[in-house]
């Protein structure tokens, strides 16, 4: 029996993650639960099946039968039941008031959530109910493929604008934790809990890859990282996991710096963060291949390694997972590239023929798994693989974190520890993609419209300035905010318009610049003919003026000459000279005045 999706399942998660922190011991938690299961439903006597039933009915839990048996031997060493003919019988009384108290307490705190959260949601769909909003709310924490990414994204977003409300992240806390403490009995083997003593070999995909380099944003950095320190507590004292990737994955890398190399004096758009980011570390051409080198450096410095693909053979080909029908389903049905498809058979193809066409149905004793957070791999593995054959040949970072966080019985006591599993992160993730999303979608309008050259790169500068701008306080945004809007109803052709308007009032201002500096330059060539004028005018008159002085001097000469004679005394002759002089000076002042 499937259990039901309803405020009790919210419910159970939380009251499982508060029995936590008082038994601090999953084999604990799920026996006080049995307890508390037997007590409402006033139960003496009961089976296995009787206990699995009544979790589904009572807490929406689909708890695995070997979990189960586990913990009922451990009431049983405890004296609290035992065993008789197959059945199992309660033999003493325990006062359970506390668990009931708090589970209608949280209970009462779960709804308050769910109606402010629908509150939210109706404000996009009015039409939506509380059973609804608890059906999806489920669906996002449980990582179904119930949920539209539209719901995924405005839960996210509801989550990020009331992360400062204490009450109410308080209560999605304890429901989200509690789902990771389930989500850890689902996964795991509850009597190994606290050992890991499996050979398991990972597989990184390529973006898992940039991640460990941060060429994919600090928020992919920081998951993988935790991821890495989980791997190492497992190989404290012996190796149990070893981190490989393909040829392939590196041949796609080199791709990745090819392209970089072919295009960097070109003003492109690069779609993928890894491709911005590798291009800003690197200022000319020449640093990428040092950059690589510092990437692949990196890699082995973790002791992550390079391994090359299984080859079909005729030995092996009946483990073959790859078939021209399954790749032709995908291209006609699903959309896919031909190219994206076959990569993903082969990589899913390589981890089925490493097992030996071995079928796996847990992923830390699967020997050998695909770490990826390609939606598309994911997908067709589940699809094809998982649901059909019962086989595991992929894994998510949230799934492998929670195994590796569940069987090192890591707890609570840090929330650093699991903070890439933490719905406020995810919903960051979200926020992120969907800004990502929207400039990819973006940049495919622009290839589509015929456009000038110089106006896409305008458009392709402004959105991805605005792009930056975003991620870059990320953490601190919601749906709502202006910055998230701006993105999400971003308008080329608005944009575009935008431009239009500033050019032509760039084109106005310019244009007055211009003809400001024509009237300059009349009005300069004016002046300097006016001062040339001038001053033809003044050295005429200077010449004139010298030519004058000449004359009179050489009259009064000529007079004093005639005069000589009768004023035969020099001083006499000389005072008589200067009279004259003077006589004429005031009429020569006049006239130098007027021509000057």
């Amino acid at each position: 029996m499937k259990p039901k999706i309803s405020n009790k399942l919210l419910s159970s998660y939380a009251l499982m993650r508060e029995l936590y922190d008082n038994k601090k011991n999953m084999k604990e938690v799920i026996s006080n639960f049995i307890l508390f299961l037997l007590f409402i439903k006033r139960i003496k006597i009961f089976s296995i099946e009787d206990v699995k039933e009544g979790f589904c009915k009572e807490f929406n839990f689909d708890i695995p039968i070997s979990v189960i048996k586990i913990c009922l031997n451990l009431l049983k060493k405890k004296n609290i039941i035992k065993k008789e003919n197959k059945k199992f019988i309660l033999q003493e009384k325990f006062s359970l008031e506390f668990d009931i108290k708090k589970y209608e307490e949280l209970d009462v705190k779960n709804t308050f959530f769910l109606k402010n959260l629908l509150i939210y949601l109706q404000e996009f769909d009015n039409k939506l109910t509380l059973e609804n909003v608890t059906q999806d709310l489920c669906s996002y924490l449980l990582d179904r493929e119930k949920i539209s990414q539209d719901k995924i994204e405005k839960i996210s977003s509801f989550l990020l604008r009331n992360s400062s409300n204490l009450e109410l992240y308080n209560t999605f806390t304890k429901i989200e934790e509690g789902v990771l403490l389930y989500s850890g009995i689902t996964y795991t083997n509850m009597s190994e809990v606290g050992i890991w003593n499996n050979k398991l070999t990972i597989y990184l995909d390529t973006e898992v890859l940039l991640d460990s380099y941060n060429y994919n944003g600090d928020t992919y950095k920081k998951q993988f990282d935790e991821f890495w320190q989980l791997i190492s507590e497992v190989n404290k004292k012996k190796k149990y996991i070893e981190l490989k990737y393909f040829s392939t994955k590196f041949d796609e890398i080199e791709k990745i710096f090819d392209y970089i190399d072919n295009s960097f004096n070109q003003n492109i758009y690069l779609q993928k963060e890894a491709f911005l980011t590798i291009k800003s570390k690197c200022k000319k051409r020449e640093e990428l291949i040092i950059e690589k080198a510092r990437f692949l450096k990196y890699l082995t410095s973790k002791n992550i390694t390079k391994e090359n693909e299984l080859q079909l053979t005729e030995d092996n080909y009946h483990n073959n997972l790859i078939s021209e029908e399954k790749i032709s389903y995908y291209i006609t049905n699903k959309q896919l590239e031909r190219e994206k498809i076959e990569t993903i058979f082969n990589d899913l193809n390589c981890i089925n023929l490493l097992r030996k066409g071995k079928k796996a149905t847990e992923v830390e004793k699967s020997k050998y798994i695909l770490l990826t957070r390609n939606s598309k791999t994911l997908s067709i593995s589940y699809e094809e693989f998982q649901k059909q054959e019962s086989t595991v040949l992929t894994v998510n970072f949230d799934t492998m974190i929670t195994i590796l966080w569940f069987k090192l019985n890591k707890g609570f006591g840090n929330p650093e520890n699991i903070s890439s599993l933490k719905s406020i992160s995810k919903a960051q993730f979200v926020l992120q993609n969907m800004i990502k999303r929207r400039v990819k979608e973006v940049m495919i309008e622009l290839q589509n419209e015929d456009i000038e050259k110089e106006t896409i790169e305008y458009v392709i500068a402004d959105i991805k300035s605005k792009e930056s701008t975003t991620l870059s306080k990320i953490e601190n945004l919601c749906l709502e905010d202006d910055e998230i809007q701006e993105i999400e109803m971003y308008d080329i052709e608005r944009i575009i318009n935008e431009k239009l308007r500033k050019d032509e009032e760039k084109n106005i201002v310019e244009k007055k610049l211009e003809d400001s500096q024509k009237d300059n330059a009349i009005l300069k060539s004016e002046l300097k003919i006016l001062k040339d004028k001038e001053q033809k005018r003044k050295n005429k008159n200077k010449k004139i003026i010298i030519f004058i002085f000449i004359v009179i001097g050489i009259m009064i000469m000529c007079y004093g000459y005639y005069y000589k004679d009768k004023y035969a005394n020099i001083y006499t002759y000389l005072g008589f000279i200067i009279a004259l002089f003077s006589s004429f000076y005031n009429n020569i002042k006049s006239c130098i005045k007027k021509l000057i």
